[in-house]
């Protein structure tokens, strides 16, 4: 949060648009690990709480990608297991209802962002 405003000057200076997209995984996390996945689905939702936070105050963010797929976390492919329909086999996601939930929650923070005069698009990447 506090290295956003040197951001901001690095691009101006670099006559690049100063608006930034967000990242919202954490990708430390191993897919095998079920303490890993926990902490990073949380470290999630603390970034999308900050974007949500920081678009609604006007802050200038053009996105947002969401590690999303239809159940929530994520499973390693192993050949004597059999794979979730719906769990990711990639990085740990948020699961679909609580991807909605976010979605609905940053387009709150849009139209709030957009009276105080910003232009900010939300937008959702899916799982892997």
């Amino acid at each position: 949060d506090s290295a956003r405003p040197d951001l901001y000057r690095a691009l101006d200076k670099s006559s690049l648009p100063s608006v930034l997209v967000v990242d919202c995984t954490k990708a430390a996390a191993s897919a095998a690990d079920d303490q890993a996945t926990g902490e990073s689905l949380q470290a999630t939702r603390e970034v999308l709480e900050r974007v949500t936070a920081a678009i609604s105050a006007g802050e200038a963010i053009n996105g947002v990608m969401i590690p999303s797929f239809l159940a929530q976390g994520n499973q390693p492919i192993l050949p004597e297991r059999r794979l979730q329909y719906g769990v990711s086999v990639g990085g740990p996601c948020l699961g679909w209802a609580e991807t909605v939930t976010a979605l609905e929650g940053l387009a709150a923070a849009v139209r709030s962002g957009k009276r105080s005069g910003s232009s900010v698009n939300a937008t959702k990447s899916g799982g892997k």
